[in-house]
């Protein structure tokens, strides 16, 4: 990656998930119509069948087979793919077919964090882009916001795009002149350990000395709660990196780094 901002983490791939089973082929809600794939890197495409179903994932002139596992779940990953501003058409068929339209191929950011990145453009409030930013190119960005397909960035669908997202991303896309696609996953308020696996969090707890339940009894943004609701169900989604924009609520509850605060 040339020339992006400091505050990311390299690319992952994960191979653990968690849908339901259906009799139906069915993907996770973070693939939609108007997406954007991750280029130049493998690319997981996964959801749930039936037990022993044959599935096939069409794209971009791959042919990727597999069967549905006992409990239902299957995976294949295409191979690296090409970058792609024309909108393509990617298939899944197995006992039905799903078809997503207006598919991008580029660079894919997970932004995630507490309400700095939670928060949106709002025109009631007076939250809006400049006047004169629809007058810039937005085709190739595309964002994807909690429990909602992937969009493209209007004056209507703006309300629902993280603004830090949304200037990151078009920063991004200004300056590759590739597709970029945002996915958000931010909730207000919530301290890091939340955005951690349990395990994780208990790990880091333990090596830097944080008292238990890190010093924020009671509250709904104990460990793992994000994690599992927010984050769990999107992996193996490839993406090049993370934005992080959070702290406010460990540094409130002094459990940054040490058990004498941030």
């Amino acid at each position: 990656m040339r020339r992006v901002f400091t505050i990311v983490l390299t690319a992952i791939g994960v191979t653990n998930f968690a849908v339901t089973a259906s009799a139906d082929v069915e993907l996770p809600g973070v693939f939609s119509d108007n997406m954007v794939l991750q280029r130049e890197l493998p690319v997981p495409v996964w959801g749930t069948a039936a037990p022993g179903e044959e599935v096939l994932v069409s794209f971009a002139g791959q042919e990727v087979a597999t069967r549905a596992g006992e409990n239902g779940k299957w995976m294949v990953r295409l191979a690296p793919l090409e970058t792609s501003s024309k909108g393509k058409t990617l298939s899944v068929r197995g006992n039905n077919t799903l078809t997503l339209s207006g598919v991008l191929v580029g660079e894919v950011w997970l932004c995630s964090g507490q309400s700095n990145m939670a928060g949106k453009f709002a025109p009631s409030k007076g939250r809006t882009v400049d006047a004169t930013t629809f007058e810039r190119d937005h085709s190739g960005f595309r964002f994807s916001s909690k429990n909602g397909p992937w969009e493209a960035f209007t004056a209507d669908t703006q309300a629902r795009c993280s603004r830090v997202a949304y200037y990151f991303g078009m920063k991004l896309y200004g300056e590759l002149g590739v597709p970029v696609g945002v996915i958000n996953r931010a909730t207000s308020g919530s301290p890091i350990q939340s955005w951690m696996a349990a395990e994780v969090a208990e790990e880091i707890r333990n090596e830097s000395e944080i008292p238990f339940h890190w010093r924020d009894p009671g509250k709904p943004f104990t460990a793992a709660t994000q994690y599992d609701v927010w984050i769990e169900p999107i992996l193996p989604v490839c993406f090049r990196g993370v934005v992080w924009y959070q702290g406010e609520r460990n540094t409130k509850t002094l459990t940054g780094w040490s058990t004498t605060g941030c």
